[in-house]
C-alpha cells in the first residue's frame, strides 16, 4: 500500500486522533468540536443560529472541504506520490528526501511549506507505526530541543555545502555524544544476540552487520551454503559475498561495485551465534538440506528472506533495551547525513535505514580502533575502493593466507566478554561463603546428599546498574526430596556522588578487553541436577529454601 492509498483510507482517523476541526465559516466552536469528535454521525446538535449546511459537515465526504489541514495533507501526499514508487513499508528516508526535494523544485515551495510537508509525512508515519506496526522512517528526524527537522534542512534547496554546514552546526551541539555504541551497549547487544538468536532469523541479520559490516542487501542474500571453512583452519569460517537481494528478496548477481565481491573471515563470536542458529534450524527442519535456505529470515519461516524494514523494526526494539533514546538516534541520523554529503567512503549508504547504519557504524568503529588491520585490509572487508594509482589490489586479498591474517586481527577485538568464559560450576560447602566476580552464568550443583539433609542456600548479587535482573532457575529439582522455592528481596541501590562524564567508546573497549582471551572456548555441558543463576551482575537477593 502506497502512502497515498494509506492516507486516503485513514485520514479521517488521523484527523479525529489529532483533533482537527472543520473550521466552516459561521460555525460555532462547540459545533466544530462536535464535528471533529463525531465523524460517523449524519447530524450534530448545533446552536439555533448555526447554518443548516453545517449539520452535514461531519460526513466524511464533506469533511475535507471544511478542514484546511486535511486539504493541505491531501495535496502534499498526492504531489509526493508521483516521486515515490515503493509501498509504504519499503519506502526509505532517502526516498522521502528525494520526493520532497522534487516537489519543492516543481512547485517553488518556500522553506516554511517544506516544513509543513515534513510534518505531514511524520504524522502519517507515526499513525501507521502505532496502528499498523509499520516502521517509522521519520521517527528520529528531530528531537526535543533541536531547531530544525533534518528533512527540512536537506530539502531546503540550498547548496550542498550550506546544508552540510548547517548539519555540522546541529551536530556540534551534541559533541558529547559518541559516534558509535559504547562498550557497555556492545556487551549487552552481544548477550541479547546470544539469548535470542534461535527466536528469530532477523537476529542473524543484526549479528552479521555488527560483526562483518556487510550491507543490508548483502546480508539478506546470504544462504547457509555461503559460509565455508578455511582450508587450513577448518574450525574457522569464511563468508562469501557475491550477490545482493532486492526489496522483494530476489537474489541479484550484480553487486554495488566490483570491490563488493569479497570473502570475509568470521569473528569467533559470530561463528558461535551462527552455529547455534544453524543447529536450531536443522532440528526444526528434521535434518533437511538447509544449504539453500537464507540465514536471515523472518521468525521461523526458514525459506523466506526478511526485508530491510523488518530487520529495522527488530533492531529498533533492541536499541530501546540498550537505552538508546530519541536524542541518541537523532545524532546518529545527523552523522549519517553528514557522511553521505561528504562523498568519502563510509558506512552510510543510500536507502539504508538508520538502525542498520548504527550497526555498521559500530563495526566500523571497533575495526578502526582495535583490530590493528591495515588500511587496505579495512577497505577489503568493507568492500571499498582498493586502488594503488590506477591498479586495483582487491584480488590479492582473496588469498586465504591474507584472510587468515585478517581473521586473527579481527578476533582480538571482543564484543561479548561472557561468550568467552566457561560456565562456572560450583558445589556449595555448608557454612562456607563463596565469592564470585564478573560472571555472566553460574551453575550451582546441589548433590543428592545436600537435598536429603536440607538447608538454606543464600545468593547475594550486586549490579553495576539499577534495574538489571537476577534469574534463578531450577533445571531439574528432584521431586522425591521436595522442590526448591526461591525467595527474593531487592535492596536499595547505593547512591554515588559522582559527576557524570562522557564515555570514550574506543578507549573503554581497549581497557575492558586488553587482557581478554583470544581463543573462544565453548561452554561445557553440565549435569541437569543444578540450579542456574543467569546474569550474576544483578540487583536483588535470592534465598531459595529446600
Amino acid at each position: 500500500m502506497t502512502i497515498q492509498e494509506y492516507t486516503n483510507i485513514h485520514i479521517n482517523e488521523i484527523a479525529n486522533e489529532r483533533g482537527w476541526a472543520c473550521n466552516r465559516e459561521g460555525c460555532p466552536s462547540d459545533c466544530r468540536s462536535a464535528c471533529t469528535t463525531s465523524p460517523s454521525r449524519d447530524k450534530v446538535d448545533c446552536r439555533p443560529n448555526c447554518k443548516k449546511s453545517c449539520l452535514y459537515t461531519c460526513k466524511e465526504a464533506f469533511r475535507a472541504a471544511f478542514c484546511p489541514r486535511m486539504r493541505d495533507y491531501y495535496r502534499y501526499i498526492s504531489e509526493l506520490q508521483s516521486h515515490i514508487t515503493k509501498d509504504m513499508q519499503n519506502t526509505t528516508f532517502d526516498d522521502v528526501k528525494f520526493a520532497v526535494d522534487k516537489v519543492r523544485e516543481e512547485f517553488g515551495y518556500a522553506e516554511s511549506t517544506v516544513r509543513g510537508i515534513q510534518s505531514c509525512i511524520s504524522v502519517i508515519y507515526s499513525f501507521a507505526e502505532a496502528h499498523e506496526g509499520i516502521y517509522n522512517i521519520m521517527k528520529y528526524t528531530s528531537c526535543k530541543g533541536c531547531e530544525k527537522d533534518i528533512l527540512s534542512i536537506l530539502a531546503s534547496g540550498r547548496s550542498k555545502k550550506a546544508i552540510q554546514q548547517e548539519l555540522q552546526e546541529q551536530r556540534s551541539k551534541y559533541r558529547h555524544k559518541t559516534k558509535s555504541l559504547t562498550i557497555e551497549q556492545l556487551e549487552k547487544l552481544a548477550q541479547i544476540l546470544w539469548h535470542s538468536i534461535e527466536d528469530d532469523g532477523r537476529y542473524c541479520a543484526i549479528a552479521l552487520m555488527l560483526y562483518t559490516g556487510a550491507r543490508p542487501a548483502e546480508v539478506r542474500a546470504i544462504k547457509w551454503k555461503d559460509v565455508v571453512p578455511f582450508l587450513d583452519h577448518p574450525d574457522h569460517w569464511i563468508l562469501n559475498l557475491y550477490k545482493i537481494a532486492d526489496k522483494h528478496g530476489t537474489p541479484q548477481q550484480r553487486m554495488k561495485t566490483p570491490n563488493a565481491y569479497r570473502r570475509i573471515p568470521l569473528h569467533c563470536e559470530l561463528m558461535v551465534l551462527l552455529r547455534k542458529r544453524r543447529d536450531f534450524v536443522l532440528k526444526q527442519c528434521l535434518g533437511k538440506d538447509i544449504s539453500e535456505f537464507p540465514i536471515c529470515c523472518l521468525g521461523y519461516d526458514f525459506q523466506t528472506p526478511c526485508r530491510d524494514y523488518q530487520v529495522s523494526q527488530l533492531t529498533d526494539k533492541v536499541f530501546s533495551s540498550l537505552k538508546l533514546n530519541n536524542e541518541d538516534m537523532f545524532v546518529y541520523m545527523l552523522d549519517a547525513e553528514i557522511e553521505k554529503l561528504s562523498g568519502q567512503p563510509s558506512c552510510a549508504d543510500k536507502d539504508q535505514h538508520l538502525t542498520l547504519y548504527v550497526l555498521r557504524r559500530a563495526f566500523w568503529t571497533w575495526m578502526e580502533s582495535l583490530t590493528q588491520l591495515t588500511d587496505y585490509e579495512k577497505r577489503y572487508v568493507t568492500g571499498h575502493d582498493m586502488k594503488i594509482g590506477s591498479h586495483s589490489v582487491h584480488t590479492q586479498y582473496n588469498d586465504e593466507n591474507r584472510l587468515w591474517d585478517i581473521c586473527q586481527k579481527i578476533d582480538t577485538c571482543i564484543l561479548g566478554k561472557d561468550l568467552h568464559k566457561e560456565s562456572l560450576m560450583i558445589e556449595p560447602i555448608p557454612n562456607t561463603p563463596i565469592q564470585i566476580e564478573n560472571r555472566g552464568l553460574i551453575r550451582i550443583h546441589l548433590t543428592q546428599d545436600m537435598l536429603v539433609k536440607g538447608g538454606t542456600l543464600q545468593c547475594f548479587a550486586t549490579t553495576e546498574e539499577a534495574g538489571e535482573l537476577l534469574t534463578l532457575v531450577s533445571l531439574s529439582a528432584l521431586r522425591k526430596y521436595g522442590r526448591i522455592v526461591p525467595q527474593a528481596e531487592v535492596l536499595p541501590t547505593p547512591v554515588k556522588n559522582e559527576i557524570p562524564v562522557g564515555v570514550n567508546c574506543e578507549y573503554e573497549n581497549l581497557l575492558a578487553h586488553e587482557k581478554a582471551s583470544k581463543k573462544f572456548r565453548s561452554p561445557k555441558s553440565e549435569s541437569t541436577d543444578i540450579v542456574s543463576v543467569s546474569d550474576a551482575k544483578s540487583a536483588g537477593k535470592d534465598t531459595p529454601d529446600n
